[in-house]
């Protein structure tokens, strides 16, 4: 069977933009290869889409919590920060799980809650595992909504094994998604320099790579 053919940009003031933050969680923290920079990626993320977009929902899973710990503190701190000071539309839906894909149908129900039945969703996906979680999360919203568009960003996605990610990031791909990195996704949804809000996007991403060059850990492969 041949792979799934997308749409392949981001682009439409009418779509809906969901961001899957998943499981990044503190547990998590000194096993998944780069997972500073999975953390750094959401957050940037969770941060700029309300600056270049008027529609916006957050969905972020958390697996077995109890332990596994909550979602990492800056993570939570770019939603608060984005609900309090961006003028977009910010749904905001964080949720506990044992079922390894994000995906179930609560969460679609609440995602056209949020808008018109007839909105279109672009999907963009981070977090971890790569190989399990967001991998499940992927095929279930790519058979369950073909219509979407699903993008993976493969600079805030890892696992505890380099190799698992490398064979999940293809495997998605294959499917259908289409890879991209966090950078890539704000401008690409700005779309041009005069957007009133590309100074600030600016300021944020320089100030993303910045302190990415301090941390410690490697940047991620791109597959």
């Amino acid at each position: 069977m041949s792979a799934r053919t997308p749409r392949a940009r981001l682009s439409g003031a009418d779509a809906v933009r969901v961001l899957w933050v998943c499981d990044v969680q503190e547990k998590f923290a000194g096993a998944v290869k780069s997972f500073d920079r999975v953390a750094l990626g959401a957050s940037t993320l969770v941060r700029g889409l309300p600056m270049v977009h008027d529609k916006n929902v957050f969905m972020v899973s958390e697996q077995v919590p109890d332990k596994l710990g909550p979602t990492v503190e800056p993570i939570k701190r770019a939603m608060v920060d984005a609900k309090e000071n961006e003028s977009a539309d910010v749904f905001t839906r964080v949720y506990a799980k044992t079922r390894f894909s994000m995906w179930k149908s609560d969460n679609e129900a609440f995602l056209r809650g949020c808008y018109d039945q007839d909105v279109r969703f672009q999907h963009v996906i981070v977090g971890l595992e790569a190989h399990v979680c967001v991998l499940q999360t992927v095929l279930d919203i790519l058979r369950d909504r073909p219509s979407d568009d699903v993008f993976v960003c493969v600079d805030a996605v890892s696992s505890i094994r380099l190799e698992d990610r490398a064979v999940a990031l293809r495997r998605m791909e294959r499917a259908g998604a289409i890879l991209t990195c966090t950078e890539s996704v704000l401008f690409e949804v700005m779309e041009d320099a005069t957007h009133p809000r590309f100074r600030d996007v600016s300021k944020l991403v320089r100030e993303a790579a910045r302190f990415a060059s301090q941390l410690t850990s490697s940047p991620l492969p791109s597959i």
